[in-house]
């Protein structure tokens, strides 16, 4: 439920599920919209084109959002010249293991990619739609990395992206294991988005080398994690490299195929 004095609609783009009909009856006030090619960025781009609204909402089906989520996120959007707002991820993970961490180390953290100007997720972001008429689509070639590729591409049109985390979401984190086995999809996009030979060569070697101390305390604070044991911090540590130097093969894996 959302908390808001907007008018809003809902539009869910579903990937050829099977067990949704339910669900159907249940919202009838929902937009339900079908999308037979099992990529995101396709159903993304269907939902955007059949929106009404002046504002677009992005959240991926694994997300929570906060009860303010849409009212606090729209209020800032209707402020000044503001085009793009990337919310909070609270990463949720899959299990109590010590190993289960990792995800939220790694990956979904909207403060970082927005104060170093990189490219942001898209499971949580906000968006004059006027954006999307000007700079184009999410590009439906590859299945994954392309939510990066969009948000830089906005970037370099001359938009400012701001992180805003009171337009929180609740995300449910990949498992270690989960990670390892989808760590090559999700490097096929990141791959794509490098054109040189030198920024592929650059890109392996970031990816092969183990995360700076600096950058992972602030991972661990950033997660509310600083307070663990010195054990399980060198733990959690040797993990990040290892899974980034999975992160590296996979992204050679993907230049020599």
């Amino acid at each position: 439920m959302q908390n808001t004095e907007y008018n809003f609609e809902i539009i869910v783009v579903d990937n050829n599920s099977t067990s949704i009909d339910t669900l159907k009856s249940e919202f009838q006030s929902i937009n339900w919209l079908s999308n037979e090619i099992l990529n995101p960025y396709v159903s993304r781009n269907l939902g955007i084109e059949k929106a009404l609204g002046e504002f677009i909402g992005l959240l991926d089906a694994k997300c929570k959002p906060s009860p303010t989520w849409l009212q606090t996120g729209l209020t800032k959007l209707k402020r000044g010249s503001i085009s793009i707002i990337a919310g909070a991820y609270n990463v949720i993970p899959a299990t109590s293991s010590g190993k289960d961490l990792v995800y939220g180390l790694l990956y979904l953290n909207n403060q970082k990619n927005v104060l170093k100007g990189y490219g942001v997720t898209t499971g949580n972001l906000l968006i004059r739609k006027s954006v999307f008429t000007e700079i184009g689509l999410f590009n439906r070639k590859f299945v994954s990395g392309n939510d990066i590729e969009w948000t830089q591409r906005a970037l370099k049109s001359g938009y400012k992206i701001i992180y805003f985390p009171e337009t929180s979401v609740e995300y449910a984190g990949q498992s270690f294991d989960q990670m390892c086995d989808s760590v090559k999809k999700y490097m096929t996009g990141i791959t794509a988005q490098n054109g040189s030979t030198l920024q592929h060569i650059s890109s392996i070697f970031k990816y092969l080398l183990p995360m700076r101390i600096k950058n992972f305390k602030e991972a661990l604070q950033y997660r509310n994690l600083d307070k663990l044991s010195w054990k399980n911090k060198c733990y959690l540590w040797l993990l990040v490299w290892n899974m980034k130097s999975r992160m590296a093969l996979a992204y050679a894996q993907n230049l020599i195929k």
